[in-house]
């Protein structure tokens, strides 16, 4: 059955689509230490001991990137990070990525790694990375593409 924890990972950056939420406004309440968010369907709630990062992000438009995943109580969870609304790039730049393949460094650069924005979190850069990872090198197994199998 193979490792439960690379099953996980696998289905986790594979099979989940990505939210990428544009404009979305803070609600604003007096909680200082606590972000809430309705996406329409959900509401999403983002808590931090950094009262100062999230005094930014108040009453602000924002931009939300990450996974939903379920969790107890019919709850949502997301992995995921937040960035200012409307800082944006003229154009997409893809964000290159250095890979160590059977012992050789090489750098890639795809359109599957890219974005508008002028700051990105680590978090869209990292499911992103891994999905093109899974894709590309099958990092963990199962993609049925036959790729991967050169790089053991």
């Amino acid at each position: 059955f193979g490792d439960i924890g690379v099953g996980n990972l696998r289905n986790f950056y594979t099979k989940h689509d990505y939210i990428d939420l544009k404009g979305v406004t803070d609600k604003n309440l007096p909680i200082a230490n606590q972000l809430e968010f309705s996406t329409g369907t959900n509401d999403l709630i983002s808590e931090s001991n950094n009262w100062d990062e999230i005094s930014k992000f108040k009453g602000k438009k924002l931009d939300i990137f990450g996974i939903d995943y379920n969790g107890p109580c019919k709850s949502k969870y997301m992995f995921g990070g937040a960035t200012l609304s409307g800082q944006y790039l003229n154009s997409a730049r893809k964000i290159p990525i250095n890979l160590w393949v059977n012992g050789k460094h090489k750098t890639i650069s795809t359109d599957k790694i890219a974005t508008n924005k002028k700051l990105v979190t680590a978090q869209e850069i990292d499911v992103k990375l891994r999905r093109y990872l899974q894709e590309e090198y099958n990092i963990y197994g199962h993609n049925n593409t036959g790729k991967g199998k050169e790089y053991g």
